[in-house]
């Protein structure tokens, strides 16, 4: 897969730190503002919902700090051996950064490392950008869902992820 160093971007600061960790209780505003910019919603991280009763599901909200402060969030849940990309979401006047590279690579190894053998997610067909980082990752078009989204109304394609090895 690749990484965030190997796609250099005239727009990122390589004298910038960043990391990648689970989100704390006291990112929940940072993330509540991010996700309004985008117009997503946040999820409980420790919802067990979707899970069969030999199962656990785990919700996550994975985040991206660039010099201490949370730029980028991605909400994902595994159950057994599937997984579930929700919402990728950078800060506006972050974007084109490499930030949500770095930060889907670093769940895309999570979730291999937790057993996942697979990964889904839908995107607005019309999301562009979304759908070039996907595909960059190996992401494949699988399907879509007509009138899947609102405000605009629009499809949404499916993408999966099998990871090998």
């Amino acid at each position: 897969m690749p990484t965030d160093s190997n796609h250099p971007n005239p727009a990122t600061d390589s004298n910038q730190h960043r990391i990648v960790r689970e989100a704390r209780p006291a990112d929940k505003e940072q993330i509540k503002r991010i996700l309004d910019e985008a117009n997503l919603t946040p999820f409980e991280s420790t919802d067990p919902s979707g899970a069969a009763p030999n199962q656990t599901a785990s919700n996550h909200v994975h985040i991206c700090e660039v010099d201490g402060e949370v730029r980028a969030v991605l909400q994902w849940r595994q159950v057994g051996t599937e997984a579930e990309i929700f919402d990728v979401a950078v800060e506006t006047t972050h974007r084109r950064r490499g930030i949500a590279s770095f930060l889907l690579e670093s769940v895309l190894n999570t979730a291999k490392a937790e057993g996942a053998k697979e990964i889904y997610l839908e995107v607005r067909e019309s999301n562009a950008a979304a759908l070039s980082l996907y595909k960059k990752f190996g992401f494949s078009v699988t399907g879509s869902r007509s009138n899947y989204y609102r405000d605009p109304t629009e499809a949404a394609l499916l993408l999966r992820l099998e990871f090998t090895g």
